[in-house]
């Protein structure tokens, strides 16, 4: 019994599906392969990209990745800072760039 409908859904498979179904699960089957080559390439690429970047800034002298600010102080009613003041300052800019992943250096030694 059971060797008889094994034969009659092998018979009638043909006839149910036609012959496009192979067609339409090799057709499936190209659109996924297109579809991850489609994302996984670009993506492959941003990560080289990125990569070389970060060697490239490994690569440069501390003078070309120097980092300069300026600052427009407003509520002071003179044109210069005191020493405590700009200690001051000097810390709060220090701590915001090592929070940005930027820590000063010391000044070099002569």
């Amino acid at each position: 019994m059971k060797g008889t409908a094994t034969g009659w859904i092998r018979r009638s498979w043909p006839a149910v599906t036609g012959t496009g179904a192979a067609a339409s699960v090799a057709l499936a089957l190209l659109v996924l392969v297109c579809t991850f080559i489609a994302v996984a390439v670009p993506r492959a690429s941003l990560g080289y990209r990125t990569e070389v970047l970060q060697r490239a800034f490994r690569a440069t002298s501390s003078a070309q990745t120097t980092v300069l600010a300026d600052a427009n102080i407003t509520g002071l009613t003179v044109n210069y800072l005191s020493a405590a003041q700009l200690a001051v300052v000097q810390g709060n800019v220090a701590a915001g760039l090592h929070r940005d992943s930027l820590p000063l250096t010391p000044p070099a030694t002569q």
